[in-house]
């Protein structure tokens, strides 16, 4: 079986799903250069999408461009290969997704999308007749989950026969490299008088609920020098309840804030540097902070959104179904929950993701679940 995996992003779950498909398919994997290592995958690897750079709108422009390139190839590909299946991991480009994918119906290879999230994380419901038109063209749609599925459900329930429930995988192909030379003295020094250290990171937007984590921070913990707080990552421009608490955070000075794609490393340091992963989250379908925290075996206090909660048990996390009982949880663990205790938690969570969540089980499964359901053969 022939089956091209695409993946604009370049991140840990296209490198972990391609790394255990090429050993039971004839497997090109189309993606970008990221901090994901996917050299040593055995497949026929394609870098035909571009890595974001620092740029603005000259940026898109150039990202777009390339976009649209990169698709006309999986097109020609497609044709001279005879493809038999194309697993999409993301739509990056509304506008131009529903004709790429209308061509590459038309070569007759059967598609399959994984929808890590049902709707898009921003302005979600706005696109909700434009990802309609998405899923009319999938053969098979993969979800993480059995909550994310019924969501899937209460949008379209007309595509409900397409769904397949495939998990989500360890993040094996991350470093977890340590450079403590790239944390500033002050801050290592702050850190390692501290009591408890917590950490955000990942992408900010109004649904990751990180203006609510600042506001109850500085309400509680601003000037306590027992308490530390990392947030990074990339912040979306439209934010603009964090945006406008921005002056609050500079004036707190047990806040390291760095709203910015930082190397991995840095931010490997930051986790190893933290006692526990916070994620006030509003809604999420999944999110893989989860596996980031287990790959550095650090321990979560989460919302209970979208699937998150079938991957962990209270053994190795924490999980509240509403922001108030988040942040209460939140307090009894910053005061009262000793670092030993946490480190285990830490400890367990690494183990469960990766003794329940191997890349292998899970690609033994997409192609028995999914791809053979078209007929065909493995490689």
């Amino acid at each position: 079986m022939r089956v091209i995996l695409v993946d604009p992003t370049g991140i840990a779950y296209g490198a972990g799903l391609a790394a255990g498909l090429s050993f039971l398919v004839d497997l090109t994997y189309v993606t970008r250069k990221s901090d994901v290592a996917k050299e040593n995958i055995k497949c026929d690897l394609k870098y035909w999408f571009l890595a974001p750079q620092k740029g603005g709108k000259a940026e898109k422009l150039i990202k777009g461009i390339s976009y649209l390139i990169a698709y006309g190839k999986i097109i020609r590909y497609t044709k001279k290969k005879k493809v038999d299946v194309i697993h999409i991991q993301w739509l990056s480009l509304p506008m131009a997704d529903a004709f790429f994918l209308n061509q590459l119906k038309r070569t007759g290879v059967k598609l399959v999308f994984t929808a890590h999230n049902v709707l898009p994380h921003r302005n979600g419901e706005s696109f909700t007749e434009i990802y309609r038109k998405y899923y009319s063209i999938f053969d098979r749609i993969i979800v993480h989950g059995e909550s994310i599925k019924q969501e899937f459900i209460n949008y379209f329930p007309e595509y409900e026969g397409k769904l397949a429930i495939e998990h989500h995988g360890i993040y094996n192909l991350l470093s977890t490299e340590i450079k403590e030379e790239l944390v500033d003295r002050e801050v290592l020094q702050r850190v390692r008088e501290a009591k408890k250290v917590g950490i955000f990171f990942g992408n900010m937007f109004y649904n990751k609920g990180t203006d609510e984590l600042v506001s109850h921070w500085l309400k509680e913990y601003k000037g306590n020098s027992d308490y530390y707080l990392f947030i990074v990552g990339k912040l979306d421009h439209r934010y603009s309840e964090l945006i406008a608490m921005e002056s609050q955070i500079k004036e707190c000075d047990n806040i390291f804030y760095k709203p910015q794609i930082i190397e991995e490393a840095e931010l490997n340091t930051y986790i190893s540097l933290s006692d526990i992963v916070i994620m006030p989250y509003r809604h999420a379908s999944m999110s893989g902070i989860i596996f980031k925290a287990a790959g550095m075996d650090k321990t979560v206090i989460t919302t209970d959104t979208g699937s998150i909660k079938e991957y962990i048990n209270k053994d190795c996390a924490f999980c509240e179904d509403n922001m108030d009982k988040f942040f209460k949880q939140m307090n009894e663990i910053f005061i009262n929950v000793d670092r030993v205790k946490l480190a285990d938690m830490g400890k367990k969570l690494g183990d469960t993701i990766r003794s329940g969540y191997s890349w292998d089980s899970i690609a033994d499964n997409t192609v028995n679940e999914v791809y053979e359901s078209f007929g065909g053969a493995k490689m």
